[in-house]
């Protein structure tokens, strides 16, 4: 409120001061949250945010400027260089490190960049920078996650086992009610009341020995 009102009336109280005075400036703002979503969610004051967005410029995201990351990074790593009493073209960088550079989607935008070059200068071996030295880059591959097998009933559950195990004692009855451990009668009621089949396995093709001459 007490932004929005300077907004509005161009006045200020300095602190401990009672008497308004009147200033002239200009608002700079940025942000990277979507302050238009806010709104409509009701996050952000809608008054508030049509006053500061008179005049808007949008700067792309680092990964959407995938070809100027060489060149920033050629600059972060100069910088470094100088920070730290080298020479400025003492350090580089081999394409296979711009490579990975250009493959990242930089979450943390200009500031992971220069992060990570510096963080590479320190541990390199040597004066250049290379892929192995930037391998933290690389996305941890995505676990498989197999899909859940549908719920089923108990009643469900107990077809598919009795027929399970028939079928891998080849339909042997006696055998086959020693391992679910009922009798042979129940397990015939059982095949009955589930309607289970043998499946016939498909015919081989005979192989014929070659006509003699």
């Amino acid at each position: 409120m007490k932004l929005l009102r300077v907004l509005e009336d161009r006045r200020i109280e300095r602190l401990g001061e009672r008497e308004s005075i009147e200033v002239n400036f200009r608002l700079i703002s940025a942000t990277n949250r979507p302050l238009d979503q806010f709104v409509r969610d009701d996050r952000f004051r809608e008054d508030l945010y049509h006053r500061v967005n008179a005049s808007s410029i949008r700067l792309p995201s680092l990964r959407e400027r995938a070809s100027d990351i060489p060149l920033l990074a050629h600059r972060l790593l100069a910088r470094y260089c100088d920070a730290n009493g080298l020479a400025v073209d003492s350090k580089t960088i081999e394409q296979g490190a711009l490579d990975l550079f250009g493959s990242y989607h930089w979450p943390g935008n200009i500031r992971e960049l220069e992060s990570t070059v510096s963080r590479a200068a320190v541990s390199a071996a040597g004066n250049v920078i290379r892929a192995a030295d930037v391998q933290f880059l690389r996305p941890a591959e995505t676990p498989v996650i197999k899909p859940r097998e549908p719920l089923t009933s108990l009643r469900g559950a107990e077809r598919v086992h009795i027929l399970r195990v028939l079928e891998q004692l080849g339909w042997n009855k006696k055998q086959a009610a020693k391992v679910l451990e009922i009798s042979r009668g129940t397990l015939y009621r059982k095949i009955l009341e589930y309607e289970l089949k043998a499946n016939q396995p498909e015919p081989r093709p005979v192989a014929r020995a070659p006509s003699q001459l």
